[in-house]
């Protein structure tokens, strides 16, 4: 740090660029545009993340007519590090949502799924990666409203008994002891991958509340109601600015979220149609959905 009262995260010696993307929904073609951007990224950085807020398994037949599996298998070519789960990626059933998870490259992380049974968490609540000096945390979250919009039978065991939630409840309390997990555990930033919305819905969090009523969040990068939201600032608990990001749905945008070298977050949407194209990727998908279709 440079004042002895005052805690300074660590900064990276090179830019850090995080590729994100929410509410793909099969709209596969994006990928090579992703990977595209992506490479273009890596000749200025070594530090280049790939992640995505959820809700890529559903939405065109090329996801449904294998009920995700050519979804994965394009993510796999793609690679991703870190992936947070939306409310769609429950569509297939619980059995199929393991078995796309375990198909998975990536690190899945929710900080909110739970199984009832055994109060554990299916998935960690987070990925802690690191750049040089600097650890950064991806902390998963997944809309507590999961539970109502997928077929309810899904979280639920034969005879009738909940067995899986998305601590609706405790969300906030849970959500501030997972980022101060992180924080303790070396991480000197925290992203969310969120797939919250932004959008009041009751009693069920949204990206805006759950920025406001924690602290130690740094960025949360969200999606679900496909909105385009660059670079907006929402102040915490403590008053605090925190980044909010989303990158509409079915690629229209890629996102570029930026740490750079003075320790400041900036995010950039870039419209799929400026985007470089990546060939063995779009030759890769061009397979896939000739196989599905």
């Amino acid at each position: 740090g440079t004042d002895d009262n005052v805690w300074m995260p660590d900064v990276p010696e090179r830019p850090v660029v995080i590729v994100f993307e929410n509410d793909v929904h099969c709209a596969v073609d994006g990928y090579a545009k992703l990977v595209g951007l992506r490479e273009w990224q890596r000749v200025q950085t070594p530090y280049v993340t790939t992640v995505s807020c959820g809700d890529f398994v559903q939405g065109d037949v090329v996801g449904s007519v294998s009920h995700g599996e050519n979804i994965v298998e394009i993510m796999n070519e793609v690679g991703y590090d870190v992936v947070a789960l939306g409310n769609h990626e429950f569509d297939y059933g619980m059995t199929q949502m393991f078995r796309l998870t375990e198909a998975l490259d990536a690190s899945v992380v929710c900080a909110n799924f739970r199984d009832l049974r055994t109060d554990d968490l299916p998935f960690p609540a987070c990925r802690i990666l690191r750049y040089g000096d600097v650890d950064i945390a991806y902390l998963g979250f997944t809309t507590t409203t999961t539970t109502t919009n997928v077929s309810p039978l899904t979280f639920r065991d034969e005879n009738g008994n909940l067995i899986y939630d998305f601590m609706q409840e405790s969300f906030f309390e849970n959500a501030q002891r997972q980022i101060d997990a992180a924080r303790a555990e070396g991480a000197d930033y925290v992203v969310a991958l969120a797939h919250l919305g932004d959008l009041e819905r009751g009693e069920h969090a949204s990206s805006i509340n759950l920025i406001a009523r924690t602290t130690g969040l740094d960025v949360v990068l969200d999606g679900h109601d496909h909105h385009i939201i660059s670079d907006t600032l929402i102040y915490n608990r403590e008053g605090a600015p925190v980044l909010l990001a989303s990158t509409g749905t079915k690629f229209s945008h890629i996102g570029l979220l930026t740490l750079s070298t003075d320790g400041k977050f900036h995010s950039t949407l870039v419209p799929v149609g400026e985007a470089p194209k990546d060939e063995a990727i779009r030759v890769f998908v061009e397979n896939v959905k000739e196989k599905a279709l």
